[in-house]
């Protein structure tokens, strides 16, 4: 069972970084005291993953936290989207269980691998329906297998 948990383990990652990546796109644009839903969800996302990026990277797990925590009194994402991505690049070079090349990248570069340095274009789902396609199947197997 324990190899089984080890297996999915990183697959359930990649939507949460997948996540995350892409409301730090999303939010760096926002204003001051947003009342869009996506600063919220960059929240859930950002917290479901920082543990692991911390055990990782001290230092990205913090930039991570200050750009999409929830803050009332700064504007989102204040380092910009950019820097998000950068952090989890160095964090998911220390992370030998998860391939970056499985989080994808935006259409104009940016992605998870190399932090890249544009980040004015949507998140590309290709890589996001994927995983979530190899976490389903993976739980239903487990279901029929037990």
């Amino acid at each position: 069972f324990n190899g089984v948990v080890n297996e999915i383990e990183p697959l359930l990652m990649i939507p949460m970084i997948q996540g995350t990546l892409s409301r730090s796109l999303v939010n760096e644009d926002l204003t001051f005291f947003p009342k869009d839903t996506s600063l919220t969800e960059g929240y859930a996302f950002s917290q479901s993953i920082l543990p692991y990026i911390d055990n990782s990277d001290n230092a990205a797990a913090e930039t991570i936290k200050s750009n999409m925590d929830l803050q009332f009194v700064v504007e989102p994402v204040p380092d910009g989207a950019p820097a998000v991505f950068s952090a989890m690049a160095t964090a998911l070079g220390k992370m030998p269980n998860v391939n970056c090349r499985d989080v994808g990248k935006t259409v104009d570069g940016l992605d998870a691998c190399t932090g890249g340095a544009n980040a004015s274009s949507a998140y590309q789902t290709q890589p996001l329906v994927l995983s979530i396609l190899i976490t389903v199947f993976t739980f239903c197997t487990m279901f029929v297998f037990s």
